[in-house]
C-alpha cells in the first residue's frame, strides 16, 4: 500500500469513479478513521443499512481500511477509497488530502459526512479545497489534553458547514471552544442498534452462553463493562470497587468487554488484587448485543461520555445501568428512576452503588423497566437516520456558511 495513491477495498472490480446511479439523488460520502467495533462505527453501519438509497447515493471512505466492521462497510456500500495516515505532521498528509479532493470533484460529492476527529481533520481540509459541503461528527466532550487534538478540532468547526452532535452536553462542548454558531450545530441523539427482549427464554440463552465460556455456575451475579481499554473509561476504579466488595458479595462477577492500550495494566491491577477468578477480560466482542440481556448489571465508570452507546443498548436490553454522572450519561439515567448514577473517579462511591442497586431488588426490577421504556421511546434507529437524512437535505439548501468565517 502506497502512501500516495487512493487504495480502494472492494467487494467488485470496477472502478470507485463513475457518473451518479442515482439521478437526483443527494451523494454522501462517509468519510471514518476505520471500522473497528465501537459506537461511532456501530452508528455509521446503522446509518449505511437504513437510509433511504432512494433519496441518498451513499459512499464510504476511511483512513484505515480494518476493523470487524469493514465487511459489513463493503457489503453496504461496494468500493471504500483508503486514504491512509499515520500522522498529519509529514509529506503524505496533504498527499492524501489531495487525493481525498480529487475524489470529492471526480465523483461529485454533494456532502463529505466525517464521522471522528482523524477523518474529520483530513477531510475538513480536502472538502474546503474542493468547495464541498462538510458535515463533522463530533461525539466526545474531549479527545484529550493533546494541544494537537485541540487545534484540530477548532478546524474542523471552523471549515465545517454543520457539526452535528450527540448530546446536549457535546453540544455545549462545541460551542465552549468558541468557533462553530449555534446555527452550525445540529443535535442528533445515538440511535439505539437494538430494543432488546424481555423473553425469559432468550435471557436464560444468553446467560447460559456466558456462564459456559467463563466456567461458572449458578448461583451468581453477572455485571458487563462494555467499553475501550482507555484512561477515560475509568476501569480502575471498577476494580477497586470490586475488591471492596469481595467479601460482601462472593457470588458478583465482572466481566470486562473491549480491547485497547491499558488491556497489561488492568489484567496487572486484577492479579495485584487477587481477582482473577472475579473479573473476567473478554476482549473486543461482535456478539455484546446477543449476550447482554444475559447480565444483572452494567456498569460504566467513565471519567467523561459524549452519549454512550453502552449504556443504553444495556437499558434497551432492560440491564439495569450503573454509570457515572458525567456528559451525556444525564440525558439518559435520571438517579433511581432509569438507572443508577455516581459519581466520577471515586471507587468507593462506585461500590456504594453497586451495593444498593443489589440491596433493593424491588427498585432494581423497577428501574429495568423504566430505562428499557424510556431508551426505546425516545432513541430508535428510525428516528435517528430519518433526522440525519432530513440534516443533508437542510445543508444543501443552506448557503456556506463555513467558507464566510
Amino acid at each position: 500500500m502506497t502512501s500516495n495513491a487512493i487504495t480502494v477495498a472492494s467487494r467488485r472490480q470496477e472502478p470507485v469513479a463513475g457518473p451518479k446511479t442515482l439521478r437526483g439523488s443527494l451523494r454522501i460520502l462517509n468519510f471514518i478513521t476505520s471500522f473497528d467495533v465501537g459506537g461511532t462505527e456501530a452508528q455509521l453501519a446503522e446509518l449505511l443499512q437504513h437510509i433511504n438509497r432512494e433519496r441518498f447515493d451513499v459512499r464510504l471512505a476511511c483512513i484505515h481500511n480494518r476493523g470487524a466492521l469493514c465487511p459489513d462497510a463493503i457489503r453496504s456500500c461496494g468500493d471504500v477509497a483508503v486514504f491512509p495516515l499515520k500522522r498529519f505532521y509529514d509529506l503524505n498528509a496533504p498527499i492524501q488530502a489531495l487525493k481525498l479532493r480529487s475524489l470529492l470533484l471526480q465523483q461529485e460529492i454533494d456532502i463529505l459526512h466525517t464521522h471522528d476527529f482523524y477523518s474529520g481533520v483530513l477531510g475538513s481540509v480536502a472538502a474546503r479545497l474542493a468547495g464541498v459541503r462538510i458535515l463533522a461528527s463530533q461525539r466526545h466532550l474531549k479527545l484529550s489534553n493533546r494541544r494537537v487534538h485541540e487545534w484540530g478540532t477548532r478546524l474542523i468547526h471552523r471549515f465545517s458547514d454543520q457539526v452535528l452532535v450527540n448530546s446536549e452536553a457535546v453540544r455545549q462542548a462545541v460551542l465552549a471552544n468558541g468557533v462553530a454558531s449555534e446555527q452550525r450545530v445540529t443535535l442528533i441523539h445515538n440511535g439505539v442498534r437494538r430494543a432488546g427482549s424481555g423473553h425469559e427464554d432468550n435471557r436464560a440463552a444468553a446467560r447460559a452462553r456466558v456462564l459456559n465460556e467463563l466456567g461458572l455456575r449458578e448461583p451468581v451475579m453477572l455485571a458487563a463493562t462494555i467499553a475501550r481499554l482507555e484512561v477515560v473509561k475509568g476501569h480502575r476504579f471498577l476494580v477497586d470497587a470490586a475488591a471492596a466488595l469481595r467479601a460482601d458479595y462472593p457470588s458478583l462477577h465482572y466481566v470486562v468487554i473491549g480491547s485497547g492500550l491499558l488491556a497489561d495494566d488492568i489484567t496487572s491491577q486484577v492479579s495485584r488484587l487477587g481477582l482473577e477468578n472475579r473479573v473476567h477480560l473478554l476482549g473486543e466482542r461482535s456478539d455484546v448485543l446477543d449476550i447482554l440481556p444475559g447480565f444483572d448489571l452494567s456498569i460504566l465508570p467513565s471519567l467523561h461520555e459524549g452519549f454512550p452507546n453502552a449504556v443504553m443498548e444495556s437499558m434497551a436490553a432492560g440491564v439495569p445501568v450503573i454509570a457515572t454522572e458525567v456528559g451525556g450519561v444525564v440525558e439518559l439515567i435520571y438517579d433511581k428512576v432509569t438507572g443508577y448514577l455516581v459519581p466520577p473517579m471515586d471507587s468507593a462511591a462506585l461500590a456504594a452503588g453497586i451495593a444498593f442497586a443489589i440491596d433493593n431488588p424491588a427498585l432494581i426490577a423497577a428501574v429495568s423497566v423504566r430505562g428499557r421504556d424510556f431508551v426505546t421511546g425516545r432513541f430508535s434507529m428510525a428516528r435517528m437516520v430519518a433526522s440525519v437524512e432530513e440534516t443533508y437535505e437542510r445543508l444543501m439548501l443552506q448557503p456556506r456558511v463555513a467558507s464566510k468565517e
